[in-house]
């Protein structure tokens, strides 16, 4: 008996395979998606084709690449913060991704500063605003703490003793 693809499609999901994209490779940390369009970082990662891949199974929404130069890839620097709003490390790699993905955008953002970079990494989901602890990052939890809308925060220590994010650690299901 074959493997499913995708070990999610027992429960409905459809899963898009492109391992016949020959030298397409992509890592889920250089995807954002908006909920409106899609930014693709290009990185040591994540490569054009990758890109190329994602526009083709998802041609209903706008798809942008902008050219991740530092960091480990485009969600380490900026990561969705609210409906209409990107978390933003505010720094000169934070400012640099900010102003190549305004400009290719369909949509306007609203960009959320954050002084530490680790920060800038958290997760929108159902309305709530999952960022690491304000214990960890006493500047950004300040301004977190001006978002209106529900909040958690989780200690993300452990994940950052091996380079990894809050959004690392997630696989969201629509």
């Amino acid at each position: 008996t074959a493997l499913p693809i995708c070990a999610l499609a027992d429960i409905g999901v459809v899963c898009a395979d492109m391992s016949d994209s020959v030298g397409a490779f992509m890592d889920g940390g250089d995807v954002l998606f908006t909920g409106k369009e899609f930014f693709i970082g290009l990185s040591e990662r994540t490569n054009q084709k990758g890109a190329d891949f994602l526009a083709s199974t998802f041609s209903q929404h706008p798809v942008h690449t902008v050219e991740v130069k530092h960091g480990l890839h485009l969600k380490s620097l900026l990561s969705m913060g609210g409906p209409e709003s990107i978390s933003v490390a505010d720094t000169l790699a934070g400012r640099d991704l900010w102003q190549k993905m305004t400009r290719a955008a369909t949509c306007q953002y609203e960009a959320i500063w954050v002084p530490d970079e680790l920060a800038a990494n958290c997760l929108f989901i159902n309305g709530t605003l999952i960022h690491r602890a304000s214990a960890e990052f006493p500047r950004s939890g300040k301004i977190f703490e001006g978002i209106n809308c529900p909040r958690i925060e989780l200690v993300g220590s452990e994940l950052s003793k091996v380079d990894g994010c809050l959004t690392c650690s997630s696989l969201l299901i629509p």
